[in-house]
């Protein structure tokens, strides 16, 4: 009686038992994949102009349209365009970054000028007016 043939098998299935544990999955399709996107940014929504929206109103006269009538009042009214006709209320805060624009304002706080050549005619109170280094800007009182 050989005891080597039984050894032999027995050394062999131990030896299957342990290579199967070690098999690896075919990983060549997933190596190509494509990465995962990104998500993407929100749109930026385009900007409100010529209304006061959460107490901010960014007014912009062209052309086509040079008067502005923005009734009630706006806490920040920021007047960025040029050769406008506005008509405002109660505003606390007025700037003018454009020219040559003629605004008429119920009450106004506080106006700074940053363009030049702008007319205000303003009723209440005189308000605080920064000039800079601007020219030609008028405030009177209605």
């Amino acid at each position: 009686m050989k005891k080597t043939p039984i050894l032999t098998l027995a050394l062999g299935a131990g030896l299957v038992a342990v290579l199967a544990g070690c098999t690896s999955s075919d990983t060549t399709a997933d190596s190509t994949s494509a990465p995962t996107p990104s998500p993407s940014l929100p749109t930026p929504a385009d900007p409100v102009v010529n209304k006061c929206v959460d107490g901010v109103a960014v007014l912009t006269p062209t052309a086509k349209k040079p008067q502005i009538d923005l009734a009630g009042s706006c806490s920040v009214v920021s007047v960025v365009g040029t050769n406008g006709t506005i008509t405002l209320g109660a505003v606390k805060h007025l700037v003018f970054e454009g020219s040559d624009n003629k605004v008429t304002v119920a009450s106004v706080g506080k106006v700074d000028f940053g363009g030049n050549d702008n007319a205000l005619t303003h009723g209440g109170a005189a308000p605080t007016v920064t000039t800079g280094t601007t020219a030609g800007n008028t405030v009177t009182a209605r």
